[in-house]
């Protein structure tokens, strides 16, 4: 549906502890304002979150809106403990926690990312590792969501890795994926991908990228269960958190 559908009238009065709230947002999504009231945030975090990715936004001519389904995703967080961890620190943790050894880090680091695993284990660190990638939705023609699934710069993720590995969930006709910020220009010009607000391809963007990226052709298995959980399909949600309690034991 075009975003433009769906307008309803939102009114001021039920945002008493808000300056300003924009008069327009389509259905399922929210203004700065909004957003902002309901995490109990400035306007300012708010944008600063968008820009950073940890929002993901759209427009409507000059006004900003907000997809509900994030904003609640973000509030149902773990009250974060500490800074986000950076991208090599936050894929660290997620291969160490999937059993793997983390060769990019240094002894010293991945000693002290060991304890913090270990002192707070993988749910209360959910918001700390969110530098592991931002997320920006395509559209592809479904004849080449096969070649997709297994380019060589995606590493799989989400619903598409459960498939693979044989989970319990199909890969249906959409496709979820890591993939390096500096290979993404590419895999966009070799199937044609457009960006999408009804996305069937959603790649996670890394600003960095081990000399080895991808890791592997399927994420680890931490970083697949926090994806996820982070879905709006409720037996997805249930698996990643299977997933996590199983690492986490």
């Amino acid at each position: 549906m075009n975003l433009w559908w769906g307008l309803h009238l939102v009114s001021s009065i039920n945002y008493p502890n808000v300056a300003m709230v924009d008069a327009f947002s389509p259905r399922g999504y929210l203004t700065v304002a909004q957003v902002a009231h309901r995490l109990g945030i400035s306007v300012s975090r708010v944008n600063k979150l968008v820009r950073s990715g940890g929002l993901r936004s759209s427009h409507l001519g000059a006004i900003t809106v907000i997809p509900e389904a994030d904003v609640e995703r973000r509030r149902a967080l773990p009250p974060g403990d500490g800074r986000r961890l950076t991208p090599p620190n936050a894929w660290g943790i997620l291969a160490m926690a999937s059993g793997d050894h983390a060769p990019w880090l240094s002894p010293d680091t991945r000693y002290r990312l060991r304890g913090l695993l270990r002192r707070n284990g993988l749910e209360d660190l959910r918001a700390r590792l969110a530098n592991r990638g931002v997320p920006r939705g395509f559209r592809a023609h479904r004849s080449l969501l096969g070649r997709i699934r297994q380019d060589n710069d995606l590493m799989l993720t989400g619903h598409t890795a459960a498939a693979e590995l044989r989970l319990g969930l199909l890969a249906g006709d959409s496709i979820d994926a890591y993939v390096a910020q500096d290979a993404l220009a590419k895999v966009v010009k070799r199937y044609g991908l457009q960006e999408s607000q009804r996305p069937n391809v959603v790649l996670r963007v890394v600003p960095w990228a081990a000399a080895s990226w991808p890791l592997a052709r399927i994420a680890p298995e931490a970083a697949v269960a926090l994806d996820l959980i982070d879905s709006d399909d409720p037996r997805s949600r249930q698996l990643g958190k299977e997933l996590l309690r199983r690492l986490s034991a």
